[in-house]
């Protein structure tokens, strides 16, 4: 009886990690295509289809951190028929200040078919856990007044409004609000302190900040100038964009940057499957043994593919095929609630654990 309410427990709090971790998982296999300037004498349908394959290719995109990949031959397959990989899609409508001023398609994409493309054609995905956290420190500067872009106002700068494109490069933002007065506000042009970056990146616990300001002249000239700065304040990156489309485009070649940027040193560490040994020591039942595969098989993308290799009353030894760093695949494992996992000083190729 005591066996059966265990296995009962441990299969309740797998299924509500797997759920939660899936939840999170499925905003990156979400995208969302406005249609405000979808062009009239298009049909629905081939609205529909122009929005399908624009989603496709950000989907890419966002998932593999790779800007060109939409240009690679093994993206081929699914551009050509995204809707093979498509789960489902709705028409949502896109309002401003309460007021709808248009639709827009939600499409969901199937995760476990992505993921086997991924798979079959060898390309990495880059692990939305491991993405980096940003606050965005946002102005503009219209003449010579100048309006801080918060959480309470960001809604009145549709032009500006970065979340819609930190959503579709899967790049997780914060927005600062009252927590900054505007005298203590940030700009690209005026000096920071380092002590003041760390200071803003330890309040809000984030890796990055970035800086930027759209500047609007007197003869009508628009320029977006923009820094990022690591969490100890150093500056990482800066640039200017000169708008010749729109603040919109201007802010996703910036956000486009920093996804180049930030996921250069996952790749180096993953462009390559490494392998890994885990060993459960203790006597178990069947429940545990495959509560317990079936958690390592739901750690995609982190680890590719898990193979029981040895079975015995008192042991149970997986091989692991993993992606990325290996500190961040040892603390995956060390989240797996059943598991007590060993000290692991370093991987070494085997993690040790106790039921």
């Amino acid at each position: 009886m005591i066996i059966k309410k265990l296995s009962r427990y441990f299969l309740i709090i797998s299924i509500f990690l797997s759920f939660y971790s899936s939840v999170k998982a499925a905003e990156q296999f979400k995208v969302e295509v406005s249609l405000l300037n979808a062009q009239a004498k298009l049909t629905k349908k081939q609205i529909f289809d122009k929005a399908l394959k624009k989603a496709a290719k950000t989907l890419l995109i966002k998932l593999s951190a790779k800007l060109d990949i939409n240009k690679q031959a093994k993206a081929r397959e699914f551009l050509t028929r995204p809707s093979s990989w498509l789960k489902s899609y709705s028409y949502q409508p896109v309002k401003s200040e309460g007021v709808e001023i248009g639709k827009k398609i939600v499409f969901i994409f199937n995760q476990k078919l992505l993921y086997k493309y991924f798979q079959d054609n060898n390309l990495n995905i880059w692990p939305l856990q491991q993405r980096p956290v940003t606050l965005v420190l946002g102005s503009q500067k219209v003449i010579n007044v100048t309006s801080n872009i918060k959480r309470s106002n960001i809604q009145y700068f549709p032009s500006l409004n970065y979340r819609y494109i930190a959503q579709q490069f899967s790049l997780p933002v914060k927005i600062p609000g009252s927590e900054i007065a505007n005298k203590l506000w940030l700009t690209p042009n005026v000096y920071s302190p380092k002590s003041t970056l760390y200071g803003l990146s330890r309040f809000f616990s984030v890796d990055y900040i970035l800086v930027f300001q759209d500047i609007v002249g007197n003869s009508g000239q628009k320029q977006i100038y923009w820094k990022l700065y690591d969490k100890q304040g150093n500056l990482a990156l800066k640039g200017q964009e000169n708008k010749k489309y729109s603040a919109n485009s201007s802010l996703n070649n910036i956000f486009a940057k920093l996804l180049g940027f930030y996921s250069q040193k996952y790749f180096k560490q993953s462009s390559f499957f490494n392998s890994a040994i885990l060993t459960v020591a203790g006597r178990y039942d069947f429940n545990k043994f495959a509560i317990l595969e079936k958690t390592l098989q739901n750690l995609k993308p982190i680890i590719h593919q898990s193979r029981l290799k040895k079975m015995s009353n008192n042991k149970i030894v997986f091989e692991l095929m993993y992606q990325g760093p290996s500190e961040y695949l040892i603390k995956r494992i060390n989240n797996i609630k059943m598991l007590n996992t060993l000290y692991n000083p370093d991987l070494a190729g085997e993690i040790k654990a106790v039921w």
